[in-house]
């Protein structure tokens, strides 16, 4: 009974630490150059759900679509080892009509109080 309370004290560790020591990565894909008149997508990825997120102004640009969101969950089983990764994203649809140079201002997302940009 003893290594079971022991075995089931470790799991419950080394749950919660891997829960308190996640870390929130925040990131963009967007390509560096593009055609007048091309269509291409503005991506914000998040590996933890957000609560909110706040798109960066986009004035000057041509929004076509967006932001739509989607979630994807992985799960991998390799040599008996599981891994699981989870990804929140937020894409945009933009076409940039004049030539010129463009700056994408930060958007930012919340997750458990805290601020990610």
């Amino acid at each position: 009974m003893l290594r079971l309370k022991k075995g089931f004290l470790f799991l419950l560790f080394t749950l919660f630490g891997s829960l308190c020591f996640a870390q929130v990565e925040f990131s963009v894909n967007v390509p560096e150059v593009v055609a007048v008149g091309e269509i291409f997508h503005l991506e914000f990825t998040a590996n933890e759900k957000p609560d909110s997120f706040t798109p960066p102004s986009l004035e000057g640009f041509n929004v076509l679509a967006g932001p739509s969101s989607s979630s994807k969950k992985s799960v991998y089983i390799v040599n008996g080892e599981m891994t699981q990764t989870t990804t929140h994203s937020y894409i945009y649809a933009i076409r940039i009509d004049n030539k010129g140079k463009y700056t994408i201002p930060p958007a930012s997302i919340m997750v458990n109080g805290k601020t990610y940009s």
